[in-house]
Order: C-alpha cells, then structure tokens, then sequence
C-alpha cells in the first residue's frame, strides 16, 4: 500500500495500483473524501462536490509520469 496523496514518478503506460497519473483530474468528494481531506482545493475544484489532483505533466522528466497515490494507507501523524 502507498501513503494516500504520495507522488511518485513511472516510466509506464499505465499507473501502479492505487495510483493515478498527476495530471490535474477533477474528483468527487464523496468517492474521494479521504483523498479530499488531504488536498482540499489547492489544486482546483468547487469545494462542495469537486477537488483536482495536481497537474505535474509539465514538470515530469521526458519518458516519465508523475503518479499520486489515491487508495492507500492515511498518513500517520508524527
């Protein structure tokens, strides 16, 4: 499992498990509410019924993808 909200970087064509590719996709809070609770809007959305990921396409290295993690294990507090 991944820490929800992590972004790491693939050479694939395809996300890892419970990843999806950084590139500011707009979510529903209520399919991704514990997603939301880390993100918020500092990406975009309404803030009522929507939320974005990050967009990093642009600042990936050529032949990669940036990936945030969107199924995975909350972060601990520290």
């Amino acid at each position: 499992d991944c820490t929800l909200a992590t972004v790491g970087l693939t050479a694939a064509n395809y996300p890892p498990p419970g990843m999806m590719f950084a590139a500011g996709q707009t979510l529903g809070i209520a399919q991704w509410s514990t997603l939301y609770t880390l993100l918020g809007v500092q990406y975009g959305g309404n803030g009522t019924s929507t939320f974005n990921i990050p967009d990093l396409r642009k600042h990936a290295p050529a032949g990669l993808r940036y990936t945030i993690c969107v199924t995975g294990v909350f972060p601990a507090n520290s």
